[in-house]
């Protein structure tokens, strides 16, 4: 919805917080011009296809809690990590491809990754963070055989929406 004025920018992200609240974990956020000028930012980036972005800044600034707001104006459910004490690069590993079939495969739901630096606890994590946002995937996800399965799941959605679907490697770009 566009929003001709801040007051009306306010009352609309006010109204929302308020259902984001009453259907998630209570977010205390105080909706100031600068955080309502994030949430717009973050919205317009989560609204491309494959859209990334990196949020810096000081622990507490609201981020996360922009972000988990950002997602649910736009029906985007958010996933974050948890870390326990056995967690691993393979742990990682898996927790990306569960988000990847919930969001491209089964059955391809809009979905939002929340990584605070915290949660980076080994090198590896960054090395996939950084294939998955400049080329669009992480080699060696997942083995040969479920990737072609996830692939051919693919298939129709591809065709009915104009994209080359020949091959897996068309399928996933």
């Amino acid at each position: 919805m566009q929003c001709s004025t801040w007051d009306m920018l306010f009352k609309n992200l006010h109204r929302r917080l308020e259902e984001y609240n009453n259907s998630l974990p209570a977010m205390n956020i105080v909706l100031f011009k600068q955080a309502m000028e994030h949430i717009c930012r973050i919205s317009r980036i989560i609204q491309k296809p494959c859209g990334n972005a990196m949020l810096l800044g000081v622990g507490g600034s609201g981020k996360q809690s922009l972000s988990k707001l950002a997602t649910f104006l736009h029906e985007i459910q958010w996933y974050q990590i948890l870390i326990k004490g056995n967690y691993n690069f393979t742990s990682f590993k898996e927790d990306i491809k569960m988000l990847f079939e919930k969001s491209a495969v089964k059955p391809g739901k809009p979905m939002a990754l929340i990584i605070t630096d915290s949660q980076i606890i080994k090198e590896e994590f960054l090395i996939c963070i950084n294939d998955f946002v400049n080329a669009g995937y992480i080699p060696d996800l997942m083995p040969e055989d479920e990737y072609i399965a996830n692939a051919n799941q693919l298939k129709n959605k591809a065709k009915s929406e104009g994209y080359p679907s020949d091959t897996p490697e068309q399928l996933f770009k």
